[in-house]
């Protein structure tokens, strides 16, 4: 019974342990790189502070008009998380959410385009 009990608890530990997932899509170029989180040193700071930051996080290749950058969600699914669209330099260009509910792309979800997960922590 005790080892019964110790097996369940390293898969409960183990399962629960915070996963991180980078998804290389090596046919699409971003930014003049399909290496986006390993050349554009901006945005693995990006990725360094949300496995810090202990919740679901993901960035987004994408395009917002005729602008490609990345879309980058600090708290996937939470209802004061923010998001923002960064250009390939990494200024930020739009912001949404937040406790003051910001939104500074109003037609963002209508000209996105071309979306793919690059990182995601679950």
């Amino acid at each position: 019974m005790k080892i019964i009990l110790h097996i369940l608890f390293v898969v409960i530990i183990v399962g629960g342990c915070q996963k991180d997932s980078v998804a290389h899509n090596n046919d699409k170029i971003v930014c003049d790189t399909n290496k986006p989180l390993e050349e554009l040193s901006w945005l693995r700071e990006r990725v360094d502070g949300m496995k810090n930051n202990q919740s679901n996080a993901a960035i987004y290749s994408c395009n917002y008009g005729n602008q490609q950058g990345f879309l980058s969600d600090d708290c996937v699914n939470c209802p004061d998380g923010m998001s923002e669209f960064y250009d390939c330099q990494g200024n930020i260009l739009c912001e949404f959410g937040g406790i003051a509910g910001l939104n500074t792309c109003p037609d963002f979800e209508a000209n996105l385009t071309d979306k793919v997960l690059i990182f995601e922590i679950k």
